[in-house]
């Protein structure tokens, strides 16, 4: 049987809602495609749904601050791509 498993996030913030998307207010969804490697670092980030420049731009910031526990294949480390999606609403 070979034992599979998704990267798995260790560290690092979450996006905060920028100062510089408070007038007009912004909300939406920022949608980043990245590689996660074999050491567990976001690599290829890229804005495949954009919310707009302030939102796009805290979320790809705070990424670069994330660390994973590497996706794994037949229990070796294993570079992936991973789709992660960020909701800003404005209450």
């Amino acid at each position: 049987m070979s034992e599979s498993a998704p990267p798995r996030k260790t560290s690092g913030r979450t996006p905060d809602y920028p100062t510089a998307a408070l007038r007009p207010q912004q909300q939406g969804a920022v949608t980043v495609s990245m590689v996660i490697t074999e050491k567990g670092e976001p690599a290829e980030l890229s804005v495949v749904e954009s919310a707009g420049p302030a939102l796009d731009a805290a979320v790809l910031n705070a990424l670069q601050t994330w660390c994973f526990e590497p996706a794994r294949k037949n229990g070796i480390k294993v570079r992936v791509r991973w789709k992660q999606t960020f909701s800003f609403v404005v209450k």
